[in-house]
């Protein structure tokens, strides 16, 4: 099994996506996904994703690009932490989200 992404946002091209499955959510669930992660790449640059690992856990990733060489990756897992933390109503609602019409359709 491998992963299945829900957003990502990416500060190098100042990109975001999110996944077709996860279209149908509300409109405000998708609306704090984007601005929580845009403004987490805006803060700490590099690249911040948001999927389902392979047991089926909510996972939270900072990385970057190789040759960014200001990127602080202490700093921004740190920041990685602190946003489940705060967000941790949210990633409970796309959990929920997730088991009923993700992993019940498979």
């Amino acid at each position: 099994m491998e992963r299945k992404y829900i957003a990502v946002s990416n500060g190098y091209i100042q990109k975001y996506y999110l996944d077709e499955l996860f279209v149908p959510l509300p409109v405000e669930v998708k609306k704090e996904i984007k601005a929580t992660l845009v403004k987490f790449t805006m803060k700490n640059g590099g690249i911040i994703s948001v999927f389902f690992n392979e047991q089926d856990e909510l996972t939270v990733e900072a990385s970057c690009s190789e040759d960014d060489i200001l990127y602080d990756k202490i700093s921004a897992s740190l920041e990685a932490q602190k946003l489940v933390k705060e967000k941790e109503d949210l990633f409970k609602r796309l959990k929920m989200y997730y088991d009923v019409f993700v992993i019940e359709k498979e």
